[in-house]
């Protein structure tokens, strides 16, 4: 989407996309942390992220790392928008980089 939208000029269309899009999952992003934090606090056994009754640990730390990774992906959306609304296109290109690159 944003490489195309760069190419035809829309880069005013594709600033408002990315802010909604950076903005929609940096709140889904919140809402997973807050859910993974309950579950770790519950130590329940109907939650995936337990083991035997306990939380895997390593899976939770995997699952918490993952999350910063999508979240830094949505500092350079963010990023890429603002310069999309001041007509930087190539300074956009560079923020997108990290997130066309991403293998989360």
């Amino acid at each position: 989407m944003a490489e195309t939208d760069l190419n035809n000029g829309t880069s005013s269309n594709l600033a408002k996309k990315l802010k909604v899009l950076s903005i929609k999952t940096r709140q889904l992003i919140f809402q997973l942390l807050s859910i993974l934090e309950d579950y770790r606090r519950a130590n329940t056994k109907g939650g995936k992220l337990t083991l035997n009754g306990k939380v895997d640990l390593k899976l939770y730390a995997q699952t918490v790392r993952k999350l910063e990774q999508m979240e830094k992906l949505c500092d350079h959306t963010s990023k890429a928008a603002a310069f999309l609304t001041v007509d930087n296109v190539e300074a956009a290109r560079k923020q997108l980089q990290p997130i066309i690159n991403a293998k989360l």
